[in-house]
């Protein structure tokens, strides 16, 4: 899964929020992680415990107002504990929450 981060087509920043993620390799367990960084686009995850096979996530980003339900795919890992993901295309609503939580508003 070879992924340039040069070639992101949104800017991230360096957010740290709580992350729940679940994925069908693992369907009976809640994973519990933060972000590293977050965009619009995607982000960079600590998710400890995330299994090899897993390629698809639903994550729950908790911003401050309310949480953030997202669909996303894996493309990279580093160990022991670091997913990159890029997002599902989003609802409009959702873009707009997201990008106001990122450039620093709510």
């Amino acid at each position: 899964m070879a992924h340039d981060p040069e070639r992101r087509r949104h800017e991230r920043r360096q957010l740290s929020v709580d992350v729940s993620a679940w994925t069908l390799v693992q369907p009976t367990q809640l994973l519990g992680g933060r972000t590293v960084d977050l965009g619009i686009g995607g982000a960079s995850l600590r998710l400890p415990g995330l299994a090899p096979g897993a390629v698809r996530l639903e994550l729950r980003l908790a911003l401050p107002d309310r949480p953030l339900v997202v669909q996303a795919a894996v493309v990279h890992r580093r160990p022991p504990d670091l997913v990159g993901v890029v997002f599902d295309l989003l609802d409009p609503t959702v873009v707009e929450r997201l990008s106001g939580f990122v450039e620093g508003g709510t």
